[in-house]
């Protein structure tokens, strides 16, 4: 290590270390890791966050290896300790004083994300720097996960595979608040997909609290998700459709609709009228919103109708460009119902073409520019105008022939060849090989050339011309000036810029460019060494919503870090994140109530859940409570209690109903919420955590029926029911029904009676079907070989452990066994009917004795103890 840093750091010798910055970038740029690994041992003294002195060492320490790294490229070689330093700072206190000050172990996070940052598109440096960086998206600082958003969004550009591994950190930090993060969920997007459809109803409902740049990404996340899985968008549609209003995201939610339209065309039925009312207060999304039309129009044919009246409505009114766009719509729709196409309709479409040929045989100025070498005169001797003489005294010339006239029908151009002559703006060439190119698949309309915008310019072979590239959209223009003052180059400025702006502002199909990233750039400029050309904003912003996010190396949407040695980036601030949990919970709270309003009637709630631990295998265990609570409850002092197999359903059930039962959102600091989620975590039965699972979809119609019938085969159904007298709830069946509670309570009187057939004892698969005459009471379950004969040795209720039911179709009791401690026995009636009866009735008396046994032994150890 160099001896200026041994001194330094050894001896905290302040008064030295100004020096650093004295020695060269080579001298010490191999020792940078041992100098990061002492800084860390420094920071990590338990004093170090109250000597002043040591905080001013390793900050002016720090500041010198950063700026040496990214002065000598070696990020790589010393990745591994700068990370290393970045995950000690975890360990301590990052949040701000009283007094606002950030603490040290801040300051020194700030600066090494900050410079570990600026090389994103190095893979090994942020595969190693990324799973620790995103940790201090949680750690309660608002400001800190904020400017982690920027430099995770440089991140996504060329890394999101690596991001896609923590994507449920950064969806938590996203719904918790920190809105900017939205921008990097497109790319992530691209490589998993399960996470974000999870929280496709939270992220939607984050929109009013975003800007406008965040709505953007989201809208186009959503376009994403409505390609690929179209259902989890319909609850959100209303919430959608509030943004065709604003002019800055109507294209994007359009487009949103429009890949919905594609697949799920139904769901936009009821949104038509909104459809329209949009486009008509936003012209430039006239065509998308045609196209959205177009597609609900397959449903059926009063919808391709109204369709189609809407296009023939506006077709005159737009742009020559738009015209084909709705024709193709119209014609699709016409394709579909043959029947809708009218004579109407086909002179609509031939007024049309004739204002086209029209408007086509009154242009003069369409023109194709032909090269001519050196002093050759041309044969035809139209416009020809000499330009500037270079020092060879050769004059460059330039013939400007005028264009052929161009048929009705000509479509835009797919592909640009130098050979054909009629196509609009194919090819510039002057002398020194200058051009103006453009991409393939544009409008006739966007690359024409007016007889008042033709522009002749030339350049000297001696003089290296300077580029400048526009690029938008799809577009991509090429303009050569030179160190002349010839005014010409201004006006095929002007020319060009004008021509790109007005074609941008019609949306295009284009998937060269990603539309969020035009919407992102709030201006453009770029410079050369020749004049200065500026692209009109408002051009850029207008593109169309592109349905794939493609990763680029050059993309427009980059957040600039400012790589200041003296500059700091204050991180903290003393205010808590918003819980997400409770976030969520708040938006769908109405959702939630309703939901819960149908299903409780259906599925009890438990009133808690265990877990049971055997021979290291984890099970649920749920406990049901009865709500009559009255005199002969049978659960009064005991609970139901059900082993699960479906822990997931029960513990998200269990959330919706404590939150139903709640006036205002829970959060995770509940109480009972804290509860559940440790069950959760001690099942570890799915690897998804339990924030993931109580902010998923309700549970749906199967897995409903799924613990339907887990409660079915427990019994529970045979001694509990739901009443809607006693407030909605779930009652035992005598609370239910008090009126019977005298049969069940006296043990003489019968509750029950009648022949069942019997088997009992071993080998019963081989035994014959006994036919007995049963009588059940409260204390007893007697028999006899008939109705007349003597009673044989009783089965005592108390001695009964319990009753499985054997079920048939329709989950109708076939026949039922009785365990007792000694034996078993089967039993069922004989005809097959009342065996419903006889296992309610039989259920609620095992149940009424195990209540009984409960409360004398309860009093019994109560006596003692007082004794």
């Amino acid at each position: 290590m160099h001896e200026l840093f041994t001194q330094v750091l050894n001896y905290k010798d302040l008064s030295k270390a100004g020096d650093l910055f004295t020695v060269s970038d080579d001298a010490i740029v191999n020792d940078l890791s041992e100098v990061i690994n002492i800084i860390c041992e420094i920071t990590s003294l338990p004093d170090y966050v109250n000597n002043d002195n040591d905080q001013s060492v390793v900050e002016i320490c720090i500041t010198r290896v950063t700026t040496a790294i990214r002065e000598t490229g070696s990020m790589e070689q010393h990745a591994e300790a700068l990370v290393t330093l970045l995950e000690s700072c975890l360990n301590h206190n990052l949040k701000p004083s009283q007094k606002e000050e950030d603490p040290p172990h801040a300051k020194i996070s700030s600066d090494i994300i900050s410079c570990m940052f600026l090389n994103y598109s190095k893979k090994e440096v942020m595969k190693r720097v990324l799973p620790v960086a995103v940790k201090f998206l949680h750690k309660g600082n608002k400001v800190l996960s904020r400017n982690m958003a920027s430099y995770l969004s440089l991140a996504a550009i060329d890394n999101s595979p690596l991001l896609s591994n923590h994507i449920q950190l950064i969806i938590d930090s996203i719904i918790s608040g920190n809105y900017p993060l939205c921008r990097v969920l497109p790319q992530i997007y691209e490589v998993t997909r399960d996470p974000i459809h999870d929280h496709a109803m939270a992220l939607v409902s984050l929109l009013p609290l975003c800007e406008l740049t965040e709505k953007l990404a989201l809208l186009q996340l959503c376009s994403l998700i409505a390609n690929n899985k179209p259902s989890l968008l319909e609850a959100s549609l209303p919430q959608l459709c509030e943004y065709l209003c604003i002019s800055q995201t109507v294209v994007a939610t359009l487009q949103v609709f429009l890949n919905l339209a594609k697949n799920q065309p139904q769901l936009l039925s009821d949104y038509v009228l909104k459809i329209k009312k949009a486009a008509e207060c936003n012209p430039n999304a006239l065509c998308i919103a045609a196209q959205v039309l177009s597609a609900v129009g397959k449903i059926n044919k009063s919808k391709a109708q109204e369709a189609l009246n809407f296009i023939m409505d506006h077709l005159p009114k737009v742009d020559r460009g738009s015209q084909s766009l709705l024709v193709r719509e119209a014609t699709f729709l016409c394709s579909c119902f043959p029947i809708l196409f009218t004579d109407k309709i086909l002179e609509g479409v031939l007024q049309i073409s004739r204002n086209t040929n029209s408007h086509v045989n009154q242009i003069s100025g369409g023109v194709t520019i032909v090269k001519v070498g050196g002093n050759q005169s041309p044969t035809n001797s139209n416009i020809t105008r000499p330009t500037q003489t270079d020092n060879n005294g050769r004059n460059s010339r330039i013939v400007i022939t005028p264009r052929p006239r161009l048929m009705a029908d000509s479509r835009s151009t797919g592909r640009l060849q130098s050979s054909n002559a009629h196509r609009s703006m194919t090819r510039l060439n002057a002398v020194s090989g200058s051009r103006v190119g453009s991409v393939g698949g544009l409008h006739k309309s966007m690359t024409k050339l007016s007889s008042n915008q033709v522009c002749i310019a030339s350049t000297s072979n001696r003089n290296k011309p300077s580029t400048t590239k526009i690029s938008s959209g799809g577009v991509t223009v090429t303009t050569p000036f030179t160190t002349s003052k010839d005014s010409l180059g201004n006006s095929i400025s002007q020319t060009l810029t004008g021509r790109v702006q007005n074609s941008v502002s019609r949306p295009l199909s284009t998937a060269g460019s990603s539309p969020l990233n035009q919407s992102l750039t709030s201006q453009g400029h770029i410079q050369s060494s020749g004049p200065s050309l500026n692209v009109d904003p408002v051009g850029i912003n207008t593109g169309i919503y592109s349905t794939v996010t493609p990763r680029r190396n050059h993309n427009t949407s980059v957040t600039i870090i400012n790589s200041s040695v003296s500059q700091r980036i204050s991180v903290f601030e003393p205010y808590p994140m918003r819980d997400t949990m409770q976030h969520f919970c708040e938006k769908h709270l109405d959702k939630i109530k309703a939901y819960m309003e149908k299903v409780s009637v259906r599925i009890p709630p438990p009133a808690k859940c265990t877990i049971e631990e055997r021979r290291a295998k984890k099970t649920a265990k749920l406990h049901f409570a009865c709500e009559g609570r009255g005199e002969h409850c049978l659960y009064n002092r005991a609970l139901f209690t059900v082993r699960t197999r479906h822990p997931r359903v029960w513990i998200h059930l269990m959330f919706l109903a404590l939150q139903a039962r709640s006036s205002s959102a829970l959060s995770s600091r509940h109480p009972s919420v804290s509860a559940l989620k440790n069950c959760w975590d001690i099942l570890k039965c799915e690897t998804r955590p339990f924030l993931t699972l109580v902010t998923s979809a309700f549970p749906c119609a199967k897995d409903q029926d799924a613990v339907l019938n887990e409660l079915r085969n427990s019994g529970y159904f045979d001694v509990f029911e739901h009443c809607s007298l006693n407030a909605g709830g779930w009652g035992c069946f005598l609370c239910n029904h008090p009126e019977r509670a005298v049969g069940f309570l006296q043990d003489s009187q019968p509750v029950i009676e009648g022949q069942l057939k019997e088997k009992k004892g071993r080998w019963r698969l081989f035994r014959r079907w006994r036919t007995r005459y049963f009588t059940l009471s409260g204390a007893h379950l007697s028999y006899k070989g008939s109705k007349n004969d003597k009673e044989g040795t009783p089965i005592d209720i108390h001695q009964i452990r319990s009753v499985k039911v054997s079920r048939g179709a329709r989950n109708i009791p076939k026949a039922f066994e009785i365990f007792t401690g000694e034996e078993s026995l089967i039993l069922k009636p004989k005809g097959g009917k009342n065996a419903e009866e006889w296992v309610q009735c039989l259920s609620v008396v095992v149940a009424h004795s195990h209540s009984k046994d409960t409360t004398n032994s309860k009093n019994s150890s109560l006596v003692r103890t007082t004794i």
